[in-house]
């Protein structure tokens, strides 16, 4: 699949991104972790002659996986969510504070958080 979207900038980094995400979510099955983890730095490691300059930026992500698939969730994440955060359109850390509800433990919610300024 990921030799289909490879060459266009935006499907690959939304792939590498989707895939990044299952390997997350799958995360305690030890040896599909360790199969998609193989995968991923193969593909990061083929986008160093990339034609967009996005996509060559990954590709010294796979070096840093320690040339083993066994490292922890927190090293994977760290490796991933400045990638996320930079190619994703979800919310940024200063947009997610307007979005917060506070609980106030009677199970009533105050008003949302203000948003910082």
């Amino acid at each position: 699949a990921f030799l289909i979207v490879r060459k266009n900038r935006d499907s690959c980094i939304h792939w590498l991104l989707t895939y990044c995400q299952a390997i997350e979510r799958e995360w305690s099955d030890a040896e599909l972790r360790r199969r998609r983890l193989a995968s991923l730095r193969r593909c990061l490691a083929s986008l160093a002659e990339h034609a967009h300059a996005d996509c060559r930026e990954l590709a010294p992500l796979a070096p840093r996986m320690l040339h083993s698939t066994d490292f922890d969730e927190r090293h994977f994440l760290n490796l991933v969510l400045p990638i996320e955060r930079r190619h994703s359109r979800g919310l940024r850390d200063d947009e997610l504070h307007g979005a917060i509800s506070v609980s106030t433990g009677d199970g009533r919610a105050s008003a949302a958080c203000p948003r910082r300024q």
